[in-house]
């Protein structure tokens, strides 16, 4: 029988990666940076758009990808401070753009792109890391708790993005002085993290060596082995060929299903978080500041933040009321899907002001938060699921054929009513793109009743 780790390590290693992915999650307060660097660079909606749609793709095509790769070959101490090392160049890097030492040059805007896949990729690989320890790990939370380890680490992001849009509203750094305080404390926190992670999969000596907490498996050949430590967790489950995962996975309707979902349901919502800077500046009049725009905004980034968080604790309360999670997940994105269609109703046609926008952006914050915790609980879905970071590389880059398409095109139609400046304002900004996602929110809802007709997995995963 698999000895089950001690929980003091599990303590450990799940403290390590919170503190870590909160300190990426600070990028949750993109949208309010993002109307900061479209006056540095003087572009368009379209263009800005294409900065956030990096944070996506960093995460969901490079980040989650590579962790298939890197989990396995790199040991959990040496893993995390490469990821923590990363995250101190992206927000140093961000620092000298804001600051203006890079001037408004293509270097420049290239700089940005850069820092947000220094930041970003990191976060990708840890947040795969952690949920195929916590999840499919003999003797850890096990796939019954899934809602509850996504819940987690998905709160975890929210915690860092809710500080970051609250240091830059009432501190008054500004925007480089925000970067330089996250440069800061993610420098002090690299040494701390990564000394966790190593306390936490260091090999065990005396009598706790008959745990063997989170290091040796029966079905590793390198159980036990410092190097490998953590990642023997992950390499603990069935360890099938590429080859065979491809063949099951490509051949099955389910996979195709699944990834449909992932695509409508985090490409509806990046695009609303993406643009609400500009859809908050788009309720004020052309003649309000430049302070109190940024004042505005920052205060709806916290408050879009801050409902994210309540709905990714709520997500993670249901993991408490047993039943069969799958149909929990399933049953969420179809909650989803119809709150997302009553908030672009409701902006639609409720009336352009600022405190209805506030509303309906606290609305839609809690719907996102929700969303999020569901991807990690689509991995059941797929027919070969018992790999979390494999099937998670397959499957989490479609976010980005939703995110990438959905906001070109809320981006071009918002540029086609902008006047000097690229800027617009007026009911008319967002009027029709919120047409648009009400429709593709429709198709989400469809999709996912699909599913739940069709069936799910049981809590084992067992079909």
């Amino acid at each position: 029988m698999m000895a089950t780790p001690s929980p003091w390590r599990r303590v450990l290693f799940a403290v390590a990666m919170t503190v870590e992915l909160g300190l990426t999650g600070a990028t949750y307060a993109f949208p309010l940076w993002l109307v900061q660097f479209k006056k540095v660079f003087d572009i368009g909606q379209t263009q800005a758009n294409f900065i956030g749609i990096t944070l996506y793709l960093s995460v969901c095509v490079v980040g989650i990808p590579l962790s298939a790769v890197v989990i396995p070959r790199t040991s959990p101490t040496a893993l995390t401070a490469a990821c923590a090392v990363s995250s101190l160049g992206g927000y140093t890097l961000l620092y000298t753009v804001a600051r203006g030492l890079l001037g408004r040059t293509v270097a420049a805007f290239g700089g940005v792109l850069a820092a947000i896949v220094l930041i970003l990729v990191p976060s990708g690989v840890l947040f795969s890391l952690a949920f195929g320890v916590m999840v499919m790990r003999p003797g850890m939370y096990g796939s019954e708790n899934i809602i509850f380890v996504t819940g987690v680490l998905n709160v975890s992001l929210a915690l860092g993005g809710v500080a970051a849009g609250a240091l830059f509203h009432w501190t008054g750094l500004g925007l480089d002085g925000n970067m330089l305080a996250l440069v800061v404390v993610q420098a002090v926190a690299v040494l701390p993290v990564t000394g966790l992670v190593f306390v936490a999969t260091r090999a065990p000596t005396g009598p706790e060596s008959e745990s063997a907490p989170l290091l040796s498996s029966s079905s590793s050949p390198n159980a036990g082995d410092v190097k490998g430590g953590l990642v023997q967790a992950v390499a603990a489950v069935p360890n099938d060929s590429m080859r065979h995962f491809l063949w099951v996975t490509l051949r099955s309707p389910r996979y195709y299903h699944t990834v449909l979902l992932i695509a409508l349901k985090v490409g509806i919502g990046s695009t609303f978080t993406t643009n609400i800077g500009s859809a908050v500046a788009a309720t004020l009049p052309s003649t309000t500041s430049q302070a109190d725009v940024e004042s505005k905004i920052s205060l709806v980034v916290i408050l879009l933040n801050a409902a994210q968080l309540v709905g990714r604790l709520l997500f993670t309360m249901l993991s408490v009321l047993g039943g069969n999670p799958n149909r929990k997940t399933v049953g969420s994105i179809m909650a989803v899907a119809l709150a997302y269609i009553g908030c672009f109703w409701a902006r639609r046609w409720a009336a352009p002001t600022y405190d209805n926008l506030v509303i309906i952006t606290c609305a839609f914050g809690f719907t996102y938060g929700v969303m999020w915790c569901t991807s990690a609980g689509l991995v059941p879905f797929v027919p070969v699921s018992h790999n979390a970071p494999r099937v998670m590389a397959f499957t989490y880059p479609f976010a980005a054929v939703g995110t990438v398409s959905l906001n070109a095109i809320a981006g071009l139609l918002y540029d086609r009513h902008t006047s000097v400046g690229h800027e617009c304002y007026g009911p008319e900004c967002y009027r029709e793109s919120d047409l648009v996602m009400m429709a593709v929110s429709a198709g989400l809802f469809l999709a996912a009743a699909l599913r739940w007709v069709l069936g799910v997995p049981d809590a084992s995963g067992r079909w």
